[in-house]
Formats: C-alpha cells, sequence, structure tokens
C-alpha cells in the first residue's frame, strides 16, 4: 500500500536495529508479574500467573526469556505478547530454533531475521502524545532524512509496509498526534483525488505529514 506524503528534504530512511542476546547462566526468578506494570508490555491472558521467566539486564537492552517445547508454541505467545517500548526483548527459548519479539516485530534470535511484523492493538481510545501513536500507544520512530544539495520540497511515495517495518510513522500538522504506520496499514484509509490513500490524524482528522528527526 502506497501513499504520498510532501517531506522537506528526501526518501525517508529509516532501520531497525536487532540486538543480539549473549548468552547467560540458566537461571529462574520470581515470576515478573511483579514487575510488569513498570514496563509497557502486555502478556498473554493468564501467563505471569502461573510460567516463570528469567530477566536478564545489559546496560543498553532487557531481555526477557522464557522456554517452550515448540517453535508453534514459542510464535504463538510471542504473537500475543505487546512491547510498547524500546530496547526490551522478549525471547521464546525452544528446540527448532530460538524466537523474539521486540517492539516492531517478531524475529529469529540468531541472525535477526524478520519472522513477522508484530500485531498491535488499539487503546480504549485514542490520545495525544508526542512520542506515541495516539491510535495503539506504540512510540514513533523519528525516520532520518538524507542530505541533498541544493533541494527544496519534494513528494514522495511512502510505502506504509516499509515504514510499518522500521517503526515509523506521521505526525499531524494541525494538533501534532502521532500515528503510526502500522495502524495506518491496519485500518482502510480515504484517498486522495489520484486514488492514492490520504490519511488523517487519529484525534482530529487533520492531515498528517512523515515524523522525521
Amino acid at each position: 500500500m502506497w501513499i504520498w506524503i510532501a517531506v522537506g528534504a528526501a526518501v525517508l530512511a529509516a532501520a531497525v536495529v536487532v540486538l543480539r542476546r549473549r548468552s547467560v547462566r540458566r537461571r529462574r526468578v520470581h515470576p515478573y508479574y511483579v514487575t510488569a506494570k513498570k514496563l509497557r508490555i502486555t502478556w498473554p491472558p493468564g501467563y505471569a500467573e502461573h510460567r516463570p521467566i528469567r530477566m536478564v539486564r545489559r546496560p543498553d537492552a532487557l531481555f526477557l526469556i522464557e522456554e517452550f517445547a515448540s517453535r508453534a508454541a514459542a510464535l504463538d505467545f510471542l504473537r500475543r505478547c505487546e512491547i510498547r517500548e524500546e530496547r526490551i526483548y522478549v525471547i521464546a527459548e525452544n528446540p527448532e530454533g530460538n524466537l523474539g519479539r521486540d517492539l516492531i516485530m517478531i524475529f529469529e534470535e540468531a541472525d535477526g531475521a524478520p519472522v513477522e511484523i508484530g500485531e498491535r492493538s488499539p487503546l480504549p481510545a485514542p490520545r495525544h502524545s508526542d512520542e506515541d501513536c495516539a491510535r495503539c500507544g506504540y512510540p514513533v520512530i523519528p525516520g532520518a532524512l538524507p542530505e541533498l544539495d541544493g533541494a527544496a520540497t519534494v513528494r514522495v511515495a511512502v510505502a506504509l509496509d516499509g515504514m510499518a517495518r522500521d517503526g515509523s510513522g506521521f505526525r499531524c500538522a494541525d494538533c501534532g498526534a502521532l500515528g503510526c504506520a502500522w495502524c495506518y496499514r491496519a485500518v482502510p484509509q480515504r484517498t486522495d483525488g489520484s486514488g492514492h490513500a490520504d490519511p488523517r490524524c487519529w484525534l482530529c482528522g487533520g492531515r498528517v505529514d512523515v515524523l522525521v528527526e
């Protein structure tokens, strides 16, 4: 799905950095249920009350690790987790190859290869934030625009699929609310006179621009 957005330099470029977890000594700790409220993580219903989880802290990341009997069970678990915070990684160990989930996607732990973009549940009601999507509450990562010599404003076609993989999105030109590409990709959008999607702010209905650094 493509949309046309006017931006003040050139094509949006963003990258997702997937951190690898170093091998750690296995140990069991108290179920993460006690501290999960301090982090923006949603577990599958009933999970935290019944299963322990290992927690490994690094200077730049937090890894939450659980074991499963099969890849199918691990994938089902990760699909029902939601992580609304950067640098938190839920790792689902299993005999067929460990999987992980972060803010954006489910991935292969061994090499960071993407498996699928994670689903995002909407908030009970849209709300304004300077950092998070008004519809789902996930952080919206600004994109980076390359420098151009003598360029003014250009009009570019932006693929929502690519933006969703980067975790990037838009800012409302009127009220400043943010919206992630995943939500605009998941919800059918109105179209402009050329037939291209014309996304609008979740709060005020104003036009949105690509969020850049």
